[in-house]
């Protein structure tokens, strides 16, 4: 046989090899092969839990562990082997950003006495901490900035794709210049940035699994946003109009996967006004989230693509009755759920992804509004963070979904 040429193996010198195994295996293995025999391994060690398929996760501040194994049949020329921590930013029509880049060399014939001939199994260990935070130059202002160490991300569609791309890169070089072969993996990054502690009367209701305290017995556990004057379409001498007030659980940063409470309270002396907006399949209160490319992000931007911004729904919320109705009033509960695959609030030198909650026009017969359907009625900004504080378990009040909509305002009344 031939002694071994590395450039055969690869079309894409970038090439990202498939994991052999994911999940709760002690490790991900993945493989460059010549006729089907592996000749260059790179282990990863599994830190967190993946689902299968997935790629191996991290934190900022963990220790990425693994090795790199060569398998060589003949004798070859190599004179260096290393591997690499790489962290990417890519915003279309910009240049790409490498914020992290971490070399550590496993293997140099400055090693071997000089000589550069491999054979047979050698296998090297490595480990890359990932940093708290990463500088960025900016050249044309000639300054640098700090910032938290971004989370993987990416999104297409629009008028500017975006990504923040992890990997490790394993290069094995045979002359003096370029690398001759590739074997790259992705990894999943996270900051890990945590919710700040609940209000003492919360914490105690997720505790015991008691009702959650709304403003009037815990007013330091909640943020009440300016009140929203809804006006009805007048008939004959009725001008039918209903206060609407949104108040938010602070403080106002929610972790992935857990509940962000709510409480709308609707007041009006026209009780027919009154019941039809408090028919919680009427109300629509979202998280919205912004994400900016390449501008300075504005969280009011009024259109829903502008330029290099964009604005969804990420998540809507639900409601329920909370109290037995009083003359002049009706008060909903809430909940909106925050996905688990969401990415944090995120600031990182041109991409921007902020969130808020958001109240939408009523979809209720009799009443119009001013606004566009998909325009706020009233907003406000929430910080999305990957943990829960510490010793806390947000607890979710929302009924099953037989009760949620329209059907669930019949069964509580």
């Amino acid at each position: 046989m031939d002694a071994i040429n590395f450039n055969t193996y690869l079309d894409n010198p970038y090439y990202t090899a498939p994991a052999v195994n994911h999940g709760n295996a002690a490790e991900h293995q993945y493989s460059l092969d010549n006729k089907g025999r592996p000749w260059l391994e790179l282990n990863i060690a599994n830190t967190h839990h993946t689902s299968a398929g997935g790629v191996p996760r991290f934190f900022d501040g963990d220790v990425l562990e693994g090795s790199v194994g060569l398998d060589l049949e003949k004798a070859k020329s190599v004179k260096k082997i290393t591997v690499t921590l790489l962290g990417i930013a890519t915003v279309e029509t910009f240049d790409p950003l490498n914020f992290v880049e971490i070399t550590e060399t496993l293997w140099d014939q400055r090693q071997n006495g000089g000589s550069s001939r491999l054979s047979g199994h050698r296998s090297w260990p490595f480990s890359f901490t990932f940093p708290h935070e990463v500088t960025v130059k900016d050249k044309s202002k000639g300054h640098s900035t700090t910032y938290r160490l971004p989370p993987s991300f990416s999104e297409k569609g629009w008028n500017a794709s975006i990504s923040i791309n992890y990997k490790i890169l394993v290069s094995v070089h045979e002359g003096s210049f370029s690398p001759n072969a590739f074997l790259a993996a992705n990894l999943f990054v996270l900051p890990k940035t945590v919710a700040k502690p609940p209000s003492s009367h919360r914490r105690k209701a997720y505790n015991v699994a008691a009702p959650l305290p709304g403003p009037e017995i815990d007013p330091e556990g909640w943020t009440e946003l300016r009140h929203v004057i809804v006006k009805g379409i007048p008939s004959g001498s009725r001008a039918p109009q209903v206060t609407c007030t949104l108040a938010i659980a602070k403080p106002l940063t929610y972790a992935l996967g857990s509940p962000i409470p709510l409480i709308l309270t609707l007041a009006s002396p026209d009780a027919e006004a009154l019941e039809s907006l408090a028919d919680s399949a009427c109300v629509k209160v979202v998280l919205e989230r912004f994400l900016s490319a390449g501008t300075k992000g504005q969280l009011d931007a009024s259109s829903t693509k502008d330029g290099n911004t964009l604005k969804d729904f990420s998540s809507t919320a639900v409601f329920w009755p909370i109290d037995e109705p009083e003359e002049g009033v009706r008060r909903l509960q809430g909940e909106i759920d925050v996905p688990h695959n969401l990415r944090p609030s995120c600031a990182f030198a041109t991409i921007l992804i902020k969130y808020a909650v958001a109240l939408l026009p009523f979809q209720a017969p009799g009443f119009h509004s001013d606004n566009n359907k998909e325009t706020p009625l009233v907003k406000q900004e929430v910080a999305i963070v990957t943990l829960n504080a510490d010793g806390v378990v947000p607890r979710s009040y929302a009924p099953p979904p037989p009760y949620v909509g329209e059907e669930q305002c019949k069964l509580w009344t």
